[in-house]
């Protein structure tokens, strides 16, 4: 259980964050919307290390949740490796992406920047390597994201593009980037435990320097 815990730390602290957000704008009755980001905006700029965390509505809420749940559990085990770079670049750029070019009349709040990150990185990530078992990813991820191509078209005025855009360019150039990159499967670290008994494991070595070592101590 430890070593679940040591591999989704972050992506757990982050889930428990987004809920506690939610939590206290229910009991407190307020709106933690005013503290997302508002393109071009010196007050809005401070958004971009908070909007991940505040969402419209309990709905809003866990259908960001339920995939970065998803995404996340792929992410840290097959790509742990880099998963914590990709955490925090795809946190931060997409608000900073949506400061500069978003509706300035709209507030930018909740976690699809990093969910759009995330499917970008390890769809793209994929097609780059041209490995098997990576390329599976990408084709379970895009199954899982199948709508992902509409969320960066501007259709609803109530729904961020700008972030989901933002995220899907962040996901592809770390996927560019760390094309060339090795992963390998999070592996959990055996213990060692030392033994008198030599390699060979065969009783007669075992005599022998067991044998040696009590002459030796007796001189």
């Amino acid at each position: 259980m430890k070593y679940f815990f040591s591999l989704y730390t972050l992506p757990t602290v982050f889930v428990f964050l987004v809920i506690f957000v939610k939590i206290i704008e229910v009991f407190a009755h307020v709106s933690c919307a005013q503290f997302g980001v508002i393109p071009l905006s010196f007050q809005g700029f401070w958004g971009i290390f908070l909007f991940p965390l505040i969402h419209g509505s309990w709905f809003h809420l866990f259908s960001n949740l339920v995939s970065f749940v998803i995404l996340s559990a792929f992410l840290f085990y097959t790509y742990h490796s880099v998963a914590y770079i990709v955490f925090f670049v795809a946190y931060l750029i997409p608000g900073l992406f949506t400061w500069f070019i978003g509706n300035p009349f709209s507030v930018h709040i909740g976690a699809s920047g990093i969910v759009y990150a995330f499917s970008a990185f390890m769809i793209f990530l994929g097609f780059f390597k041209k490995q098997r078992t990576v390329l599976a990813i990408s084709f379970i991820v895009l199954f899982l994201q199948t709508g992902i191509m509409w969320g960066i078209i501007p259709q609803n005025a109530a729904i961020s593009w700008e972030t989901h855009l933002g995220g899907f360019i962040v996901g592809g150039l770390l996927a560019y980037f760390f094309k060339d990159f090795a992963f390998v499967p999070f592996s959990y670290a055996a213990k060692q435990k030392y033994s008198p008994q030599s390699s060979t494991d065969t009783t007669i070595e075992f005599t022998y320097t067991v044998r040696k070592y009590t002459k030796n101590y007796i001189e």
